[in-house]
């Protein structure tokens, strides 16, 4: 019985590759595959290197760097049932000429609002960083036939934001 309850605690607390969607995770610098927010107020938190379940399920981290120097950074989480609108997700793309430091060139942000990326690492494969960000997304809310007539816009306030990801 002693066994049994050792091996389910190791399984539980090590076999995850998910984080608490209630806490953020916290700020590191060391490849750690997570990324935390908040979205409009509620805590958003994911980890793991991305990967995909299925064709339709897909989760965690992930940094692409573009050949037109642009840093894209996503976040997908999922409760695991498979199901792909149980999934939250978040992503940001700013220009970035490779340096530690504050970046404002973020696409789709709300002018005049304090944006910001700020990149603490991006040496050995690992970026990490902090940011605040407020986004505006703009969606086909009504269509005619195959035109779309109708465009909706969702803004959404990212804060207390960090993220640590392996390359």
């Amino acid at each position: 019985m002693k066994k049994l309850l050792i091996a389910s605690f190791l399984i539980l607390f090590f076999g995850c590759d998910y984080y608490d969607q209630d806490i953020l995770p916290p700020a590191t610098q060391i490849g750690a595959n997570i990324l935390g927010c908040k979205i409009n107020g509620q805590p958003f938190a994911a980890t793991s290197k991305y990967r995909s379940n299925t064709f339709f399920t897909s989760y965690g981290v992930d940094a692409d760097y573009t050949n037109d120097s642009t840093l894209i950074i996503s976040a997908t989480t999922g409760d695991g049932d498979g199901i792909r609108n149980n999934q939250k997700s978040m992503y940001f793309k700013f220009k970035y000429d490779g340096g530690v430091g504050k970046y404002t060139d973020i696409e789709n942000v709300v002018k005049g609002t304090n944006s910001y990326v700020q990149i603490t690492r991006f040496s050995d494969s690992i970026v990490s960083g902090y940011f605040e960000i407020t986004l505006r997304y703009t969606y086909v809310s009504k269509w005619e036939g195959e035109k779309p007539i109708k465009y909706d816009n969702i803004i959404k306030r990212y804060t207390e934001g960090r993220f640590d990801i392996e390359l």
